[in-house]
């Protein structure tokens, strides 16, 4: 996922990219920061799969927020475009 994540980052025109890594419900938040070239969540070591990494569930109310406002964001960040 993450390689793939960067793959987008070389000419975005929007200040932070957003990625998802889904396992079933629940869901990983990838954010690049265009700024300072960050990415979060930090590197993992290959073959290594940590279950907190997939910290929100879809059919939960803090998943669906998150997902949401991640939604908002990058709404907001288009129409600045325009």
């Amino acid at each position: 996922m993450r390689e793939g994540f960067l793959d987008f980052t070389s000419n975005i025109p929007i200040p932070t990219l957003y990625g998802l890594s889904a396992l079933g419900t629940r869901f990983c938040v990838y954010k690049y920061t265009v700024a300072d070239r960050s990415v979060i969540p930090p590197r993992i070591p290959p073959g290594v799969a940590p279950k907190e990494r997939w910290d929100f569930d879809l059919l939960e109310a803090e998943g669906e927020a998150r997902l949401k406002g991640i939604v908002t964001h990058i709404k907001a960040m288009v129409a600045a475009l325009q």
